[in-house]
């Protein structure tokens, strides 16, 4: 067998009294091109060259024992050595008469790398024993080291699966629950809490100028300032409440077996310490405050879904900056401000399929001249045709397109419709002139001048037939 350089290069150590026993060993090991061969008379020797190379535990070779040292010596150096463990097994020849009543009598189990030689072995005997326990030993290590690398890496996947698992449930700045986390616990609350005829509450935050701060300051002191401000409402509440992050600057808590004046005091006391707090960013100073929305959850009236909770926590809230955004306010069913918001989120579901599918209609009313009695324009009105037939007049739909923002769709409709109509006119009713009724959101549309232009010269229709009216709203 040839033996790397590296086999060669370990230190073996042969331990006895005999002089004829460690110069016969030496010299074999010599001649096979061992050069770190190091001869003790006693075991306390060989603990101390071992100790001085715990540290290289690869550069350790095999220990040679003679059967003359005392044998609780050479039972503890093979108990201690040979089968530890922890990847730094050495191995033992044991030259004497002993056999397998020794091994059994201390101890020596199969996986130990004890072995006995007879002191009358051969050269190439005690040199392939020397080869073979060298080449276990390192075999060993190498799989110790293995095991050892793939339970590392077993501890890396389960620390990162947990901060995935983590992650999936808290937002990754500040720690606080995602919204479908939130959503997952507090349907649970909310189906025992039915059960059991318990209150609560959740309060919806929106953090006010925050959107300013972040623009001039960029968004790593954004989220600095959201940080701060986190904590600073974590020393506001008891740590059990359910605290998320819905949007950047938006966030809800859910307090649990809460009476409506108790978590109207946390609001006011959560407004406060935010009305209070000031934010340094280099040589600037701000101050923020904050729109709170309350919804209670009254163990009379049952609240099966936590979209419905937060919806009514939200519109609160939005009532809250309406009437000076520095306020808290309490979802109450009998606002008119609410009722009119929950109509609205009726009609829009109509105003938009109205538009897909083409459900408007305009009427043109005569406009009479008194001292001629002639028609002197026609107003141009419209209407919507409900999906059952019904004609809806613009009373009842054109308000809630201006609150939600789709009134610039239905700008645009009635001005490409009302050209169209005078483009398929006959040409001897050139003569008449219509009125637009527009939205006073009209002028602000970017899109709509140009859009009219365009019609006006696609349809070769001459501008003068055509007046704007901007309704009185």
């Amino acid at each position: 067998m040839i033996l790397s350089d590296e086999l060669i290069s370990q230190c073996i150590i042969i331990a006895g009294n005999p002089f004829e026993f460690s110069t016969k060993f030496k010299q074999i090991l010599r001649k096979k091109g061992f050069e770190n061969v190091q001869v003790v008379e006693n075991s306390k020797k060989v603990y101390e060259i071992v100790r001085s190379m715990a540290d290289f535990p690869d550069q350790m070779g095999v220990v040679v024992l003679h059967q003359s040292l005392p044998e609780e010596h050479i039972d503890n150096i093979c108990k201690t050595f040979s089968c530890n463990g922890q990847g730094m097994d050495i191995p033992i020849i044991v030259v004497g008469e002993h056999g397998a009543a020794w091994r059994v009598k201390h101890g020596i189990n199969n996986n130990s790398l004890v072995y006995n030689l007879s002191e009358s072995c051969s050269d190439t005997e005690f040199l392939a024993m020397v080869e073979l326990l060298l080449t276990i030993k390192k075999e060993r290590s190498i799989r110790f080291k293995q095991e050892e690398q793939l339970i590392n890496e077993l501890a890396e996947l389960k620390i990162l699966g947990a901060k995935m698992g983590y992650l999936s449930e808290h937002d990754e700045l500040t720690g606080l629950l995602t919204r479908s986390s939130l959503d997952s616990k507090l349907l649970t609350i909310l189906q025992r809490n039915n059960n059991i005829n318990r209150n609560g509450c959740l309060i919806y935050l929106d953090l006010n100028r925050f959107g300013l701060i972040n623009e001039l300051e960029g968004f790593e002191e954004g989220d600095r300032l959201i940080v701060d401000l986190i904590g600073l409402i974590r020393k506001t509440i008891r740590a059990d409440y359910l605290f998320s992050r819905l949007g950047y600057d938006e966030y809800c808590i859910y307090i649990d077996d809460i009476s409506p004046s108790a978590a109207k005091k946390i609001a006011e006391r959560i407004r406060v310490a935010i009305v209070e707090f000031r934010f340094i960013s280099g040589i600037a100073c701000y101050d923020l405050t904050v729109a709170v929305g309350l919804a209670m959850v009254i163990a009379e009236k049952a609240v099966s879904h936590t979209e419905e909770l937060i919806s009514r926590a939200r519109q609160a809230c939005q009532i809250a900056k309406e009437m000076g955004r520095n306020l808290a306010r309490e979802y109450d069913e009998n606002d008119f401000r609410i009722q009119q918001k929950n109509d609205d989120i009726q009609w829009v579901p109509l105003i938009r399929s109205a538009l897909l599918e083409d459900r408007f209609f305009l009427e043109y009313q005569p406009v009479i001249d008194l001292k001629s009695s002639k028609v002197s324009h026609y107003e141009v009105l419209i209407r919507l045709m409900s999906s059952f037939g019904e004609v809806i007049n613009p009373d009842d739909f054109i308000p809630v397109a201006e609150r939600v923002g789709m009134i610039h769709s239905i700008d645009l409709w009635v001005v490409e419709n009302a050209i169209q109509f005078l483009a398929d006119i006959p040409i001897q009713m050139d003569q008449v002139s219509l009125a637009i009724n527009l939205s006073s959101q009209a002028i602000q549309d970017e899109l709509l001048l140009p859009t009219i232009k365009q019609l006006l010269s696609l349809n070769k229709v001459n501008p003068g037939q055509i007046t704007f009216e901007i309704t009185e709203t």
